[in-house]
């Protein structure tokens, strides 16, 4: 049987690549950037097989793959029903790659911190938008969206895992002294990586567009809100941000598990191509079109 070749390089690899292993959340946020659902799945969820064969493709251009939704750990393979998530990291592990775990954090177990770290995930990204239940759910809308989060990060610590913390900044959770206490109790957690974002209405969401008008926040008020942000505690936090200019010049690499790969461009999505349909050496010219832009994003984040 004859071997594929593909006109890989070096140059072509992306630092990181962010696969949607799911829609399904148990959360309703009113800034939401992800999609209802995804167009080509037979159900909610694609197959685990489907999965895989993304992680093969992507395993080529990136050492990094964050698994991201929707709620990671409400995925559901259709046949199985069983969440394999932990599978999912163990065959990314297994391809000598690095997963990153982007999770509401309300899913965490003492066993399921031990799995990932035995399998070589290195970064959580979680998400808290307030310094107290109270604001966060402003936008969260669910108490443990805040009290789980908080109450997790001290063992994901423990345990020798990185922190992500991100904040979409939006007009209704703007204030700048729960701002700073957000940021005291982020110190106080020890966490790795703050990152601020400002609100963007991203056309594909299934919440953001639609509560743009409530949710924007003007460049002004952010860059000050980051300013302020960086001089109190960049000692303490690495801060990132990201802001409705980066959402237009810096795009993130996104990944369906319908195999379809987009990039952001102002508040839509640009498509690339399918990773299960395209010819693979077709994507990897389309790739090197933007790869440039994505590697700006990547500085940002991780």
């Amino acid at each position: 049987m004859k071997s594929k070749v593909y006109e890989l390089n070096e140059n072509d690899k992306i630092g990181f690549a962010s696969l949607y292993v799911t829609s399904v959340c148990h959360l309703k946020c009113i800034h939401c950037h992800a999609e209802e659902s995804f167009t080509g799945l037979i159900s909610k969820d694609a197959r685990t097989e489907q999965l895989i064969q993304i992680i093969n493709k992507l395993s080529l251009i990136t050492n990094r793959i964050q698994l991201t939704g929707g709620e990671i750990m409400m995925r559901r393979d259709p046949f199985s029903m069983a969440n394999d998530v932990p599978f999912l990291v163990a065959e990314i592990d297994r391809r000598d790659k690095e997963t990153i775990f982007q999770t509401t954090g309300m899913h965490f177990t003492p066993q399921l911190i031990d799995w990932i770290v035995s399998k070589g995930v290195k970064w959580v990204s979680l998400s808290l938008d307030g310094p107290d239940i109270y604001t966060n759910n402003i936008i969260r809308k669910v108490d443990k969206s805040f009290s789980k989060v908080v109450d997790v990060i001290p063992f994901l610590k423990e345990a020798g895992l990185l922190v992500k913390v991100g904040t979409v900044v939006t007009e209704l959770n703007s204030d700048l002294n729960k701002i700073i206490q957000l940021g005291e109790l982020l110190k106080n957690l020890n966490v790795d990586n703050w990152k601020l974002i400002q609100f963007f209405p991203r056309t594909a969401g299934r919440a953001s567009n639609e509560n743009k008008d409530s949710l924007a926040i003007e460049n002004e008020k952010f860059d000050d809100i980051v300013l302020t942000i960086k001089k109190m505690f960049s000692e303490d936090i690495r801060i990132s941000y990201h802001t409705l200019n980066d959402f237009q010049n810096t795009p993130a690499l996104l990944v369906q598990p319908n195999g379809l790969v987009t990039v952001t461009v102002g508040n839509n999505d640009s498509l690339i191509g399918n990773l299960l349909t395209n010819n693979f050496n077709d994507f990897l010219n389309q790739l090197r079109i933007v790869k440039n832009e994505i590697s700006k994003n990547e500085l940002k984040t991780y």
